[in-house]
C-alpha cells in the first residue's frame, strides 16, 4: 500500500507541473511542432455561420496536417467539429498535436475526423466539460495524459469494426471520475502506467486478447470496479496495475485458468516481481 501511495503522489506531482495559463498549447521545442511548416488557422462555425473558435494547424509533409491549438471566440459552452480536410489547403488531418486543446474548458464535445491516426500527449488535458468522446478507427495511439482531468467525460467509444489502436498511453484517462465502462478494441497491446488511475466510477472493463502489457497503477484507485475481463495473453504487469485487487478482491478479475494471464497473476500471488522488464 505504501508503494501505491508513493506512485499516486508521483503522478499528482507530474500533473501539477502543467500550468493552466491558456486554452491553447504552448509552442516550444519540446512539442516537436517546430518540425512542421508555418501555422495556418481555420474558423469553426455553428450552423448560422457564427465563429465559435479558431483552430491552428500545421503542415505535415506535403499532403497532411496536424491540429496544434484551439482558441475559443465565445465564452459559453460549445461543440467543435474538425474537418477531414482543411478548406483551401487540401491537407488531410491526421493528428491531434500535443496539448492542442489543453484546458479548453468551454468545449462540451468534439468530433474528430475519421482520418486522425494519432492523439498526441496531453491533447485534451483538463478539458473539463467534454462528456463524450468517439475515438476514430484509424487512431493507432492515444498519447500520454491525453484526457487527464476530463472530469465530465462519461462515455468513451472506439469506432469501426477493426480499429487500429495499439497503445493507450500513460495517464491517458487518469482522473476521469465519471467514466463507468471501458471496452478496448482488439489490437490494443499496451496499456500505459496510470492509464485509468483514479477513475472512481469505472465499474466494468473489457480488455481484448491482444493486450500483453499493463503498466503500474493502470487501474489503481478505481474503487467502483465490479468486473475486469482481462483476456488471456497478459505477460507483463506493472506494480499495483490493479491496485490491491489481486490480493484483496480477486473475484473482480475475470480470466481463464491455464492462460498466460493466469500464470502472470499467480506470480504476483507468489510474491514474485509483477513485471519481467523495467
Amino acid at each position: 500500500m505504501k508503494k501505491l501511495l508513493a506512485l499516486a503522489l508521483a503522478a499528482i506531482l507530474l500533473f501539477s507541473t502543467f500550468s493552466l495559463i491558456s486554452c491553447n498549447r504552448k509552442e516550444n521545442n519540446e512539442s516537436g511542432v517546430s518540425n512542421y511548416a508555418e501555422t495556418t488557422t481555420y474558423d469553426v462555425k455553428d450552423s448560422t455561420g457564427k465563429v465559435l473558435g479558431t483552430l491552428s494547424y500545421k503542415a505535415k509533409g506535403t499532403d497532411y496536417a496536424v491540429v496544434t491549438g484551439y482558441q475559443p471566440r465565445i465564452s459559453g459552452p460549445h461543440s467543435v467539429v474538425i474537418p477531414e480536410v482543411f478548406p483551401g489547403s487540401e491537407r488531410t488531418v491526421v493528428e491531434i498535436g500535443d496539448e492542442a486543446f489543453r484546458a479548453c474548458t468551454s468545449i462540451t464535445s468534439i468530433k474528430l475526423p475519421e482520418t486522425v491516426e494519432k492523439i498526441g500527449d496531453w491533447a485534451f488535458y483538463l478539458c473539463s466539460s467534454i462528456y463524450y468522446m468517439n475515438i476514430p478507427a484509424n487512431v493507432a495511439s492515444i498519447g500520454k495524459g491525453a484526457f487527464v482531468g476530463c472530469n465530465s467525460l462519461t462515455i468513451v467509444k472506439f469506432a469501426g469494426e477493426k480499429p487500429l489502436l495499439t497503445e493507450v498511453g500513460a495517464y491517458a484517462f487518469n482522473a476521469c471520475p465519471y467514466i463507468e465502462s471501458i471496452a478496448l478494441p482488439e489490437g490494443v497491446e499496451t496499456i500505459g502506467e496510470g492509464a485509468f488511475f483514479e477513475c472512481g466510477s469505472l465499474r466494468t472493463v473489457t480488455l481484448p486478447e491482444s493486450v500483453t502489457s499493463i503498466g503500474a497503477t493502470a487501474f489503481a484507485k478505481c474503487d467502483a470496479l465490479e468486473s475486469i475481463n482481462l483476456g488471456g495473453n497478459i505477460s507483463e504487469l506493472g506494480e499495483y496495475a490493479f491496485g490491491t485487487l489481486i490480493t484483496d478482491n480477486s473475484e473482480v478479475l475475470v480470466y481463464a485458468e491455464g492462460t498466460t494471464t493466469a500464470n502472470t497473476i499467480q506470480k504476483v500471488l507468489n510474491g514474485e516481481p509483477e513485471t519481467d522488464g523495467e
